[in-house]
């Protein structure tokens, strides 16, 4: 039963977390812009960062179902701060690697590192729900929303935690605003363990109301501005071949 909840979730996350990257942050590559506007080697490489470093996250979040389970609230309010602390601190110490950092694609970065750490969350309250509780249609509907609801915490909080200047009509963000963000919006998936699947699919779903609008604002705000890398081209005779995009091979 551990090794299909481990299988069943590592699937789910796969798919959720990678597809959200081919289909949203691949918006952003060739052949839908003209250039891509992100190195992706290095978005894969944060991803598989995300996996590793959401090993460690994914402890509060083991701790915080067990404690609304059993119906131990306060507890359940240190665990979203642990789980929020570790989650922000990741994130700073990526972008504050110059691989990841330097230029101005690191939202990207920052998006596919969140996506890394929401696979290992994803397969943690499946593996959860499958050891401890009878999956019904009520808790097989939980596990889904409450699946879909941390992918989406994870991306949004990862460009609501980057700090943006003033001006410009960007929204202003940083560590304190992504930690609220992503404290009320665990608080309320945890809502689903501690009273039950049909009040938990509601809130929830609410959780994922509340990222998606959070994220489509951002995405425009912060995505949508972000330049095409510099590429540094040596030359070689008379006239230098324009640099292909990131990630891909010109024929």
């Amino acid at each position: 039963m551990v090794a299909g909840g481990l299988l069943i979730g590592g699937v789910v996350g796969v798919v959720l977390s990678g597809g959200f990257l081919y289909w949203e942050v691949g918006k952003f590559a060739t052949p839908q812009v003209p250039r891509t506007l992100f190195d992706e080697r290095r978005l894969v490489f944060a991803y598989t960062i995300g996996i590793f470093a959401g090993i460690p996250i994914a402890f509060p979040l083991a701790f915080l179902i067990d404690s609304m389970s059993h119906g131990y609230l306060i507890s359940g309010f240190l665990e979203i701060a642990a789980f929020v602390f570790v989650t922000e601190l990741a994130q700073w110490l990526l972008l504050r690697a110059t691989y990841f950092g330097a230029g101005p694609a690191k939202a990207f970065y920052a998006i596919a590192f969140r996506a890394g750490i929401s696979l290992v969350l994803i397969l943690t309250i499946i593996q959860a729900a499958v050891t401890a509780t009878v999956v019904d249609l009520p808790a097989l509907g939980l596990l889904a929303v409450q699946s879909f609801a941390l992918l989406l915490l994870c991306v949004s909080g990862a460009l609501m935690s980057l700090r943006t200047g003033p001006g410009g009509g960007r929204p202003r963000g940083g560590p304190l605003p992504g930690a609220l963000f992503g404290g009320i919006g665990l608080f309320l998936i945890s809502l689903g363990w501690f009273f039950g699947p049909y009040l938990g699919i509601a809130a929830s779903a609410l959780a994922i109301a509340g990222a998606a609008v959070v994220y489509l604002r951002l995405r425009a705000a912060v995505l949508g501005r972000i330049t095409p890398p510099v590429l540094v081209v040596e030359e070689t005779g008379p006239t230098s071949p324009p640099p292909p995009p990131y990630g891909r091979i010109q024929p």
